[in-house]
């Protein structure tokens, strides 16, 4: 699987649906954002037949990208 792959998998919001209760909906979701610059260096990426973090092969840098926070 392609890094890039690795860091969308991890990186989603993942809608579980719905549940009604009398009058009261709620929605259940599974919160996947990577929130900060150490989540991004501690995901697992396939290497050798076994896993490594992201953070043993790669730096990650924050940068400015059209006025929004992004990781490089």
């Amino acid at each position: 699987m392609q890094l890039s792959q690795v860091i969308n998998a991890f990186n989603k919001n993942q809608p579980l649906g719905n549940h009604s209760l009398g009058d009261l909906s709620y929605d259940f979701r599974i919160d996947g954002e990577l929130k900060d610059e150490q989540a991004l260096l501690d995901l697992p990426v396939s290497a050798n037949g076994g896993f490594i973090k992201l953070g043993d092969i790669a730096t990650v840098q924050k940068k400015l990208k059209d006025q929004r926070l992004a990781y490089a």
